[in-house]
């Protein structure tokens, strides 16, 4: 059985998505399988994994209430944050500086 680990507070600026993603990234290295689940209404999650959560089919939202729409098919998966730096690098959706910032922030 695996644990559950949420991470939430009221107030902003606590560093509830940094912990998250440095929690999650650390998890994956340790070769855990780590399911990340954004509440957050501003999706600061997603979009520091460099995902645009306009151009989702489907927001949490959807999965907690439309009991037709199955949270599998609508989840990202075997993609570590850094992967994804790399992919919207290799696009050129972020510079160079983006880039390294990213990789920065995760070894930090």
């Amino acid at each position: 059985m695996g644990k559950i680990i949420a991470v939430a507070q009221h107030k902003g600026g606590t560093g509830k998505t940094t912990t998250c993603i440095n929690l999650g990234a650390s998890l994956c290295d340790m070769g855990k399988t780590v399911l990340v689940v954004d509440l957050d209404p501003q999706a600061s999650f997603t979009l520091s994994m460099g995902i645009n959560p306009l151009e989702v089919k489907n927001s949490i939202h959807q999965v907690l209430v439309d009991p037709t729409v199955d949270i599998k098919s609508n989840s990202i998966t075997n993609q570590t944050p850094l992967d994804i730096a790399k992919e919207r690098y290799a696009k050129g959706e972020i510079n160079k500086d983006q880039f390294m910032q990213i990789k920065k922030d995760l070894e930090d």
